[in-house]
């Protein structure tokens, strides 16, 4: 059964890291079902990126390095937008490499009213402590994503009790 549809990654981690290595797994795999997918993320080249590339998948490169100004990711939407508007996704993927990643992104998703999977990599007390500011804001966005994938039971955890997710959502996906 052939499936269609547009399925946009949109990632904080660009180069080898583990989520990088979990947004090649998924990529590929989108690609080989059948789906049309892009991935955006802060430029970079490497065997993976190749490797996507030659199977299919379109990059959009951001504007910024992702793991440097952590505070454009946090606070500028308008880098979202553009991605969005220009790939017209049917769903968002955010892989994440901690709760507070694409923050922004994720705010232009939902004034889009794009349907989007949150999928968190890392995620420890001590973050919530360093970003208590916007912790409403992310259980807000938490509540809008269709679901929420923590990599481990203790992750999960930790995003019910120190990132205001709600007890009713939220699922492990090693």
């Amino acid at each position: 059964m052939k499936v269609s549809g547009h399925i946009l990654l949109y990632t904080d981690d660009p180069e080898a890291g583990g989520v990088a290595q979990y947004n090649h797994a998924i990529l590929c795999a989108l690609v080989r079902l059948g789906y049309r997918v892009t991935c955006a993320q802060s430029r970079a080249d490497n065997p993976l990126i190749r490797q996507q590339a030659e199977l299919g998948v379109r990059h959009a490169w951001l504007g910024f390095d992702t793991g440097k100004d952590l505070q454009r990711a946090l606070t500028n939407s308008g880098d979202a937008a553009i991605v969005f508007d220009q790939a017209r996704p049917d769903l968002v993927v955010f892989s994440n490499c901690c709760p507070v990643s694409n923050l922004a992104a994720k705010r232009a998703a939902i004034e889009r009213r794009l349907p989007f999977v949150i999928v968190d990599g890392f995620v420890a007390p001590y973050l919530a402590q360093m970003f208590s500011g916007i912790l409403t804001e992310l259980a807000h966005q938490y509540a809008q994503a269709k679901a929420v994938i923590a990599v481990s039971q203790e992750n999960l955890d930790w995003l019910r009790r120190a990132f205001r997710l709600p007890n009713d959502k939220g699922q492990v996906i090693h």
